[in-house]
């Protein structure tokens, strides 16, 4: 299994588990199908191969007690080539850090601040999803019916002023599950494209 893989979740109506396929991606190492049949060339190569351990036991690590959220770089202009950089959409919300360890969960913003106390219903819904202990990186946002953030709506919301729902977007785990992933490309530990939270994970302020 050399060069790059997708590992895709399907799930189809009425079905109670979800599919999982391994997609084999173009690059240098793919072969047609009329080239080469791993099932007929190695029909017991599942049995006969050594698994090594899984990449995550490599960056193993003590869950820091503070952390800084990874940021932007401003530069002049894109590079060149379409496969050199990534894309991420921009939220006109608040930075949120959430540091789980057990079940002691703490939000924190960007420069650190403890928004434990101001962000109890979010706690309360993060509680409910139990996740593995670590660090996630993420923007809480309140979105207008065009389902575009509003920055003023968030602030009214947070003044008492509206009680509209308030999402929470993760989209970085630069520590999870007693692994240090920040030495990971982003690629590899972002979520899948076609990944999306639960309706539980929007709640009212």
């Amino acid at each position: 299994m050399r060069g790059k893989w997708a590992l895709v979740r399907m799930h189809r109506p009425g079905e109670k588990k979800d599919l999982w396929l391994l997609v084999k991606e173009k690059d240098e190492y793919a072969r047609a199908a009329a080239d080469f049949n791993v099932v007929e060339a190695m029909p017991d190569s599942v049995k006969s191969l050594s698994l090594p351990d899984a990449p995550a036991r490599e960056g193993a690590a003590a869950l820091p007690d503070t952390l800084a959220p990874q940021l932007a770089t401003p530069v002049d202009g894109r590079p060149s080539s379409p496969d050199d950089w990534l894309y991420e959409l921009k939220f006109d919300g608040y930075r949120i850090l959430c540091r789980i360890e057990g079940k002691r969960i703490r939000l924190f913003t960007r420069n650190g601040n403890d928004w434990t106390d101001k962000l109890r219903p979010l706690r309360a819904a993060l509680a409910k999803l139990g996740l593995p202990s670590g660090w996630y990186d993420g923007e809480i946002v309140v979105n207008e019916k065009q389902g575009r953030s509003d920055f003023g709506a968030q602030q009214r919301a947070f003044d008492g002023a509206a009680s509209g729902p308030i999402d929470y977007y993760l989209f970085d785990g630069p520590f999870f599950d007693g692994a240090d992933l920040r030495a990971v490309p982003l690629e590899e530990r972002r979520p899948p494209t076609s990944w999306r939270p639960p309706a539980s994970w929007a709640w009212k302020a």
